[in-house]
């Protein structure tokens, strides 16, 4: 079968994570060149060591592959990769052969593998440090002295980081890392994941503690989804601009509103349900109080709530006329 072919050109099993695949892509690009690689197959060793990448980087879970051409992605089976896309993966494997090999350390391909590898590794450097030096005490203060078992547990879990951050402070470059952070931003991959968690973070802390149901909520994100659908109809990134660009879009006017809101009031209200008891994050308020904002009533340390008899709110007035829950007290 062809995709094992590509694993075994690769050395890699067909259980790889696409880190592996290219890492050990780069490992094996460097040796098997034409300028370094003295073999008589040489020429036709690399040619095959990319179409296998190409092929391996970009297949997905359903059995199709994903080529990337600018911003867009074209999703291809197995018998088109055949037909097409294998050769003109063979085409740009030729001209990265006909390279010499220090300017094939500088193409395009070669070094977008590299700014993520510097990233990674700066950043698996950074968390082990954080494991052995800011870890302890932040679990001595919450746990205190038997805290010293979890630190020991969770270092032993860790130690393949802490031997690989070990033997990577050699590699460690101020500027090559920020230089590689710079590239890595025009990734669009990078800028989707970006999105995503800009979004989850808006939502939790502003969106739900917005005065506003969750219908509005939604209708403001399909509307604005639909309205990026318009505008760049005729675009490639299409869908990046309307599921990305349009839904943090939204999510940006409601920060704009819950930071530049005013006129604070409070306001108490009677807890019926703490959410302890019911195995719930979400209180009852008395007469159904707030009933259609379940997210200024959304707790979730259920200790916090769990003898508390009242809720004293915050409420300010949002600059785009939204109100907001600005803070609470449990009483």
């Amino acid at each position: 079968m062809l995709i094992q072919k590509y694993y075994t050109i690769l050395g890699i099993s067909t259980s790889a994570s696409v880190a592996e695949i290219k890492k050990a892509y780069r490992s094996k690009a460097k040796m098997m060149h034409p300028d370094v690689n003295k073999s008589a197959d040489a020429h036709e060793q690399f040619v095959l060591l990319n179409e296998a990448y190409e092929y391996l980087i970009n297949v997905d879970s359903s059995g199709s592959t994903s080529t990337q051409s600018g911003s867009t992605n074209y999703q291809w089976t197995e018998e088109d990769w055949q037909q097409q896309q294998r050769a003109n993966a063979k085409e740009r494997a030729r001209e990265y052969a006909r390279m010499r090999y220090e300017e094939f350390l500088k193409s395009d391909q070669y070094k977008d593998q590299m700014v993520v590898d510097t990233v990674v590794i700066h950043l698996s450097v950074v968390f082990s440090l954080l494991l052995l030096t800011v870890f302890p005490i932040v679990l001595y203060s919450l746990v205190g002295v038997e805290s010293i078992i979890g630190y020991v547990f969770v270092n032993l879990i860790m130690f393949p980081l802490h031997l690989q951050a070990y033997r990577s402070l050699t590699l460690l470059d101020q500027n090559k890392f920020l230089h590689s952070m710079g590239k890595l931003f025009l990734f669009r991959r990078f800028q989707i994941v970006v999105l995503i968690i800009l979004n989850f973070m808006m939502f939790f802390q502003v969106v739900i503690h917005t005065l506003v149901t969750i219908s509005f909520v939604f209708s403001a994100y399909a509307i604005a989804v639909l309205l990026f659908q318009i505008i760049a109809r005729n675009r490639k990134d299409k869908n990046f601009l309307s599921f990305g660009v349009g839904t943090t879009f939204v999510s940006f006017l409601f920060l704009v509103n819950f930071v530049f809101s005013s006129n604070p009031t409070t306001e108490n209200f009677k807890i019926i349900s703490n959410g302890y008891t019911d195995n719930t994050s979400i209180i009852a308020l008395e007469n159904h109080q707030l009933a259609e904002y379940p997210g200024v009533r959304l707790f979730f340390d259920y200790y916090e709530v769990r003898y508390a008899n009242e809720v004293q709110y915050t409420f300010e007035y949002g600059l785009l006329g939204l109100m907001v829950m600005k803070d609470y007290e449990m009483l």
